[in-house]
């Protein structure tokens, strides 16, 4: 889990804004008690209401003593939680939570090798001091880690507190502007959009929606996914080169 919180906050009168330390933001051994407490008293609570839910091999910890004695291990154990730098430019804040929401679990390229039975791909071994490793699954073993990281349905990837919280944003989010001098305009860039294509422009450099051949404008029809015989076979068709991508387009 990751939490981004302002670095200060606004005065009782509403009219100063009072910057923490940045080199400090709180009591370090202190948080971490608290996230260890927060977490097995969430934990104790679901076994309470019988919302865990046990392979066989540990349906034993359906029954609170064993259940607690696994709580008990957890508690001795060093919980660690980590306080990063102050992010002093808002983009980097912006671009880093868009990855880590929006981004795949895993990109494509670290998997080197599959043949329908195992997966080999890569990884960073931190214990290494970040080096590259490799580790060889098998197929149902590479989805059950894969689909670990895939939140449920509805489940929101971020929420808001504080200063942004819908509750409270539209009246202190005015009042800290009005604090920090600061004009609504200046976060602008924010809320604007570009489409897909602008972003994939500067991207790669290069224009998706005008041919490479003919230098011609393009429309954009849609995205086919599936066999890729299937799609060479339209391409073929089509009179088509064969190292365009795979998206259907006609001239505008």
């Amino acid at each position: 889990m990751n939490l981004i919180v302002t670095g200060g906050g606004l005065s009782v009168d509403g009219k100063r804004w009072i910057e923490t330390d940045p080199r400090f933001l709180m009591y370090h051994k202190g948080l971490k008690d608290r996230w260890k407490y927060q977490v097995t008293t969430r934990m104790k609570k679901a076994h309470r209401q019988d919302q865990w839910r046990f392979p066989k091999s540990k349906d034993f910890l359906k029954q609170y003593p064993f259940f607690a004695a696994i709580l008990n291990k957890l508690w001795n154990l060093t919980w660690y939680a980590h306080i990063g730098t102050s992010l002093l430019d808002p983009r980097f804040s912006v671009q880093y939570m868009g990855r880590y929401t929006k981004r795949a679990v895993m990109a494509e390229y670290r998997i080197v090798y599959y043949d329908g039975k195992i997966v080999r791909f890569s990884y960073k071994d931190y214990a290494e001091g970040g080096k590259t490793s490799y580790i060889t699954l098998k197929v149902h073993a590479f989805i059950g880690r894969l689909i670990r990281h895939i939140p449920d349905k509805h489940f929101p990837m971020i929420r808001y507190a504080g200063l942004f919280s819908n509750r409270w944003k539209r009246q202190y989010l005015a009042e800290v502007r009005i604090a920090l001098n600061q004009s609504e305009s200046e976060d602008s860039y924010a809320n604007t959009e570009s489409s897909w294509a602008e972003r994939q422009t500067e991207y790669t450099g290069a224009d998706p929606l005008v041919c490479p051949n003919c230098d011609q404008p393009l429309t954009f029809v849609g995205a086919f996914f599936g066999n890729w015989n299937e799609l060479q076979y339209l391409f073929d068709r089509a009179g088509k080169d064969s190292t365009i991508p795979p998206a259907l387009l006609r001239p505008g």
